[in-house]
């Protein structure tokens, strides 16, 4: 199993109308389980 993290952010150039995840601010975590992507989600800065 490999964990990779990486930026999670809205680019410019992206399709969303609301760019709500500013660079910085949130990171993705994406899965891979023998040469198989099989999850991606992210994770934003949250106060508790």
């Amino acid at each position: 199993m490999k964990i990779k993290v990486v930026d999670a952010y809205n680019t410019p150039q992206g399709s969303s109308s609301r760019k709500l995840h500013k660079k910085g601010n949130c990171v993705g975590y994406v899965i891979t389980i023998e040469g198989k992507t099989i999850l991606e989600f992210e994770i934003q800065n949250i106060a508790f």
